[in-house]
């Protein structure tokens, strides 16, 4: 199954940027060519251009859930307005939209979020807070593990 892991996030806003310190952490693993990572910062609506001929995406974010900062949150794509999610920051303000448009191009039940809740998003922040850095390996292993479930091998 070709699959697209993309992450999102603004790393100037410190946790917000948790999305794009993930796929940066993954792209040291050795991914077999089926699977593509994509660093896509504050793309936006942009990004769509990144899903055509995949079958499988996978989003990595800051998700500003009622959980404690630090908490991994995962969301399928048919889920996301259920599970009451709420956009960390402006660059996800059309994380809906994508996913509506997204559609057209791979169903929604093989879209997974996996993000984790921010504590800080304080503007001219390059670091991530110590619950969300802590949090980073976790995310990494869980992308890994939704790689594998879904029969796509992996090489590490």
């Amino acid at each position: 199954m070709k699959t697209l892991v993309i992450g999102v996030g603004n790393i100037l806003l410190g946790d917000d940027g948790i999305g794009v310190h993930a796929v940066r952490e993954l792209m040291k693993h050795q991914l077999l060519k089926n699977v593509t990572v994509v660093d896509g910062g504050t793309l936006g609506i942009e990004l769509i251009n990144y899903y055509i001929g995949y079958e499988r995406l996978i989003i990595l974010d800051a998700l500003q859930v009622d959980a404690p900062p630090g908490t991994i949150v995962r969301i399928n794509g048919v889920d996301i307005q259920s599970k009451g999610f709420v956009p960390a920051s402006a660059h996800d303000s059309t994380l809906t939209d994508i996913l509506y448009f997204t559609s057209s191009f791979i169903p929604l039940a093989q879209v997974t979020i996996l993000g984790v809740v921010p504590d800080s998003t304080s503007f001219l922040s390059l670091s991530l807070s110590e619950c969300v850095n802590n949090a980073l390996p976790k995310l990494i292993e869980l992308v890994l593990s939704e790689l594998v479930d879904k029969d796509v091998s992996i090489n590490s």
